[in-house]
This record gives structure tokens, C-alpha cells and sequence, in this order.
């Protein structure tokens, strides 16, 4: 946590709002306090937009950081944004996510599962541009 917080500085009580282990925010509140990382000065040659994605996407808080979407559509990707070539990032049910099925699952179960699952979103993007 501690390198995260020299990049994104030490996250306010509301960027920290979504913790809810009561030892996970002590922790975080007994670190040294840290300022966030200028972007412009770290990465002069950057342009605005790309310092600006670089923010929204190095937020702390999951529920400020800026969607898949939202990314895409971002003004940093606006020369080569293409909605026929990408897919939504809608929610994906996998058959480990169920409660009952976690405690069966390897990681080799799960790493086929989500090849199988990737090889289904590829064959419709396929199908999508013809």
C-alpha cells in the first residue's frame, strides 16, 4: 500500500469510504502520509489528455475510477477508437462465480473456463465485422 500511495498519495476518508475491514483502514491511516505524484511533472512529454486518462484510471477508489467504457471513449483514444472492433464490457457470468461451485474450482478449471469464455468473445467480434 505503501508504494501505491507515493503514485496516488494518501487516499482521503472518502476515497477510503468503500473499506469496510475496520484493520484495513487503521492500516491505511497509520501510513505516513504521501502527496499524490505529479503526472506532468513525471511525465513532461505527455500530452493532456493521456496525464488526464492517467489520473481517472489510477484512482484509489474503485467506484471514482473511470469504467472500461468510459475509458474507451476517453479523448486520449479518439484517433483510434473503433466501436465495431470492441466489445462492452458487460458483466461475464462464469460458472466459478457462484458460492457453491468456488470451493471446487482449481486454477486450472478457472484458466480454461476464461480461455473458453475469451475464444466466445473473440468468434463474435469476428462475426461482427462481417
Amino acid at each position: 500500500m505503501f508504494v501505491i500511495f507515493q503514485v496516488l498519495g494518501t487516499p482521503s476518508d472518502e476515497d477510503q469510504s468503500f473499506i469496510l475491514d475496520p484493520l484495513a483502514v487503521n492500516y491505511i491511516k497509520a501510513l505516513p502520509p504521501t502527496n499524490k505524484l505529479d503526472y506532468k511533472n513525471r511525465y513532461p512529454y505527455a500530452s493532456k489528455e493521456a496525464l488526464d486518462l492517467l489520473d481517472k484510471i489510477l484512482t484509489f477508489n474503485p467506484y471514482f475510477r473511470i469504467s472500461v467504457d468510459d475509458a474507451l471513449h476517453h479523448e486520449f483514444f479518439k484517433a483510434i477508437h473503433n466501436p465495431l472492433m470492441e466489445v462492452s464490457s458487460e458483466e461475464v457470468d462464469l460458472e466459478f462465480d457462484h458460492d457453491e461451485v468456488q470451493d471446487s474450482m482449481t486454477r486450472d478449471k478457472i484458466r480454461k473456463i476464461i480461455l473458453e469464455e475469451i475464444k466466445i468473445i473473440k468468434k463474435m467480434i469476428t462475426e461482427k465485422k462481417q
